[in-house]
């Protein structure tokens, strides 16, 4: 049987209250941040929509009749460490542009970059650029009217693909004058790509890499070639090595959903020299991809991309800006996605020894090449 004594009564008592004390305080806290939560979400919604209001009148036309497709770094961009989520669902909310639809596109971009927005109107090729300092962001998201602020940066163009491509010495002289900020690369493919019914495969890609151009190109086609022909079931392990990284990175650990945290991707840095010194068929190699079904040994298929066959498919013309040469490629790519498999080089296969994990080869003191080449 248990004895209380007034002393032991006391600790329970006192340690009770300790417990009622941090229980309140964490309820709170946990309250307080409930609350703040939807006022920094309706403040973000309020931005979206003032800014979506501000393209409406540079545009001079109603969103219904402007078949709109925006681009934006809302979502990623944090002014003044406050989230700018909430934009999007303003910018929805106003122009009728949605995720769901391709139509509402979100550029990733690091944390402490200015919070930007165009708005490409597909029926007439013209584009408004809004670009916010970040201060005067901080404060619309902190509350102070957002009809208030208007962007730093207010800009409207013509980017329609064919336009550009008939107008390239004045859109290489609108980029000296500073169009679109640093953004016009990412938001001319980007949005042009949008405008031609992209599928949502292609535009997952865009969105990680922040732009498009043939280097995210080809590993959508090197993810469509190993989803056609090295992936056998669903439940298929896939491990992708890297021998020679380029923007393809960006869309192989997307589509095949293989990355470093899951210890399903390793990349390795070699110089042009070192890659030109590989034994055949290495010093062709881009990426090795390895699969497993549950209870076998890991298979490997060492890839190549051949990007002169696919410049051969879409031409060497040259538009004398950079911008719009990797455009009228991304645009080949994105229109010939099957064919464009046919630049993907099969240069090896092999199989791993039982117990063996791909990551093995990337052991610190592990010769990766003269491996390779003797399996």
């Amino acid at each position: 049987m248990e004895v209380f004594t007034m002393d032991r009564t006391y600790r329970k008592v006192r340690s009770f209250g300790v417990w009622l004390a941090l229980a309140a305080t964490l309820t709170f806290c946990f309250s307080t941040a409930v609350l703040a939560a939807p006022a920094q979400y309706g403040n973000a919604v309020k931005l979206g929509q003032a800014a979506s209001a501000q393209a409406s009148g540079m545009l001079g036309m109603d969103w219904s009749q402007a078949e709109v497709i925006a681009v934006t770094n809302a979502g990623y961009a944090m002014p003044g460490e406050n989230s700018t989520k909430g934009c999007l669902d303003g910018i929805a909310e106003a122009t009728g542009a949605t995720v769901g639809a391709c139509t509402l596109l979100t550029l990733q971009s690091r944390f402490d970059q200015p919070l930007w927005f165009a708005f490409f109107s597909k029926k007439t090729g013209q584009c408004v650029y809004l670009e916010y300092e970040s201060a005067r962001a901080a404060k619309a998201l902190q509350g102070e009217s957002p009809e208030s602020i208007k962007a730093g940066v207010a800009q409207m163009a013509r980017i329609d693909a064919d336009y550009l491509f008939a107008h390239a010495a004045d859109f290489s002289a609108q980029l000296k004058k500073g169009l679109f900020g640093n953004n016009a690369f990412r938001i001319v493919t980007t949005a042009n790509a949008a405008a031609r019914n992209c599928n949502s495969e292609t535009l997952k890609a865009i969105q990680v890499h922040d732009h498009f151009c043939p280097g995210v190109s080809s590993g959508i086609v090197l993810a469509n070639y190993v989803r056609h022909n090295l992936l056998p079931s669903p439940d298929a392990g896939c491990f992708v090595l890297s021998v020679n990284p380029w923007c393809k990175e960006d869309a192989l650990t997307t589509l095949l959903n293989a990355t470093p945290g899951k210890r399903s991707y390793a990349v390795v840095y070699p110089t042009g020299k070192q890659r030109a010194a590989w034994p055949a068929p290495l010093n062709r190699a881009c990426s090795v991809i390895f699969t497993q079904q549950k209870g076998q040994p890991w298979h490997g298929t060492v890839l190549g991309f051949d990007f002169s066959k696919a410049k051969a498919e879409y031409g060497k013309k040259s538009f004398g800006n950079k911008v719009l040469d990797k455009l009228h490629a991304d645009l080949w790519f994105m229109d010939n996605m099957d064919r464009a498999e046919a630049m993907v080089e099969p240069l090896k296969e092999f199989d791993l020894a039982a117990g063996m994990m791909p990551r093995d080869l990337m052991q610190p003191g592990t010769d990766l090449i003269g491996t390779l080449h003797k399996l």
